[in-house]
């Protein structure tokens, strides 16, 4: 069977001769290869007509029409062969190596889905080094917020200036509970560092991706090293303040430590940063710590029945201590799965 190939070359437009020579070689061995009815090859789904720098003219008339001298291919395998040309004329568009670099920088499907956030809530996003999940109950109201945000920020107030005010407002709760052990008071002062927090510690990285003025390595660093140290000044503060139990608050950070070290580790190999679990994020966790320092100025005590009265921060550092250690249990496990089959040796 053979082809006419002279048919291809007014139909690739504005190509250069090496693409046309190209598309000529690829209809040369669907014809040696005798491609049939028998044998389908199914294309990867296309452009519609207008999109891209390709013109959709290929093959104008059937392959082999009257008076040639070779055989018609059927009209299905005719058009299965125009679809096959078309797929590879777009592949040599986009770039093979373009395509070879996306394939080796975007996790799994397996990675990505792995909590199911990437379908709901505030979905997924990207960057040079790892894709960030967040799924948490508030991300897609608060992404829309942040984003309204950011467009609007002046121009000299850049990523790291809310930054450092996240961690300044971070050591400022930690500052405030200390203090709310002789001024009462001073919880209102720990609130509105809290919301402080939330606007420099979220904004930071919207404002960078809204400006494409991203560093994700500097970024993922930065952040996290002030949020554990933040975190630290915070629960020492609540220590200073006498709402929690000194060896309650230090098993506290030590599972919290814990469970950083092991989601920057599994960001490390899987390329999958977790925002949330179960739909809670750093936002919610913020409104409840607020809502429980409030409530603070009204009963520091909960009665929890036949067990007895207990400091509510105490209460709520055993809750925060459970839900660190299944946050733990539920990701080592998964993780530790997935990268099982994701490197199963061969039997």
């Amino acid at each position: 069977m053979e082809v006419h190939t002279s048919l291809l070359v007014p139909a690739l437009g504005g190509h250069s001769e090496r693409e046309a020579d190209m598309i000529t070689s690829l209809v040369t061995l669907l014809s040696a290869a005798k491609l049939s009815d028998k044998h389908p090859l199914t294309p990867a789904p296309l452009p519609q007509r207008g999109e891209g720098r390709v013109k959709w003219s290929l093959c104008p008339r059937p392959l082999g029409g009257e008076g040639g001298s070779q055989p018609a291919f059927s009209s299905a395998g005719a058009s299965r062969v125009r679809g096959f040309i078309r797929h590879c004329i777009m592949q040599r568009s986009v770039g093979f190596g373009a395509l070879q670099k996306r394939s080796q920088s975007t996790p799994s499907p397996r990675a990505r889905n792995t909590l199911g956030t990437s379908l709901g809530g505030g979905g997924t996003s990207g960057n040079a080094t790892h894709v960030r999940e967040h799924g948490s109950i508030l991300a897609r109201a608060e992404k829309r917020a942040l984003v309204w945000m950011a467009q609007r920020l002046p121009r000299r107030v850049n990523s790291d200036h809310l930054t450092l005010l996240g961690f300044a407002a971070m050591l400022l709760a930690g500052i405030a509970y200390g203090l709310a052990n002789r001024h009462p008071l001073a919880l209102l002062l720990v609130v509105f560092a809290l919301a402080l927090n939330w606007f420099g510690d979220s904004l930071d990285g919207t404002l960078a991706r809204v400006r494409n003025q991203q560093r994700p390595r500097y970024g993922f660093y930065v952040d996290h090293v002030l949020d554990m140290v933040g975190t630290s000044s915070l629960l020492g503060g609540l220590v200073l303040s006498g709402y929690m139990n000194p060896m309650l608050a230090l098993v506290m950070l030590a599972a919290y430590l814990t469970v950083a070290a092991e989601e920057f580790l599994a960001t490390h190999v899987r390329q999958v940063f977790h925002l949330s679990f179960l739909g809670f994020g750093p936002t919610e966790l913020r409104i409840i710590l607020s809502i429980g320092t409030l409530y603070l100025l009204y009963k520091p005590w909960v009665h929890l029945g036949s067990l007895g009265v207990f400091p509510l921060f105490d209460v709520g550092g055993v809750v925060a201590i459970a839900g660190l250690a299944l946050k733990l249990v539920v990701s080592a496990i998964r993780n530790a799965h997935a990268l099982y089959w994701e490197e199963r040796l061969p039997r």
